[in-house]
């Protein structure tokens, strides 16, 4: 049962840390994981824009600029990338 009185300062660890004080293993991070998702994520986000401009092009009206996905896709892809090419 847990104390309310007693104070854990959690910030200082990282989640890696808290696994193997506990004997689990640590989640391996991948670039190709990265480079894959980052990647995927960029790419619905370019395709949800032209699609969503696409529909409304010769009628006119609002359409969605993903740039979120986009830059942050691009930007994981782009550090998976560049851990995988050294």
């Amino acid at each position: 049962m847990n104390n309310p009185t007693t104070s854990h300062d959690n910030c200082s660890t990282t989640y890696s840390d808290q696994h193997t004080a506990t004997g689990e293993k640590p989640i391996a991070k991948s670039p190709a994981i990265d480079f894959l998702v980052g990647g995927l994520v960029c790419l619905v986000g370019i395709v949800v824009t032209i699609g969503t401009y696409s529909a409304v092009a010769k009628t006119g009206g609002p359409y969605v600029v993903a740039w979120g996905a986009i830059l942050f896709g691009g930007i994981r892809c782009l550090k998976g990338f560049c851990a995988l090419a050294s």
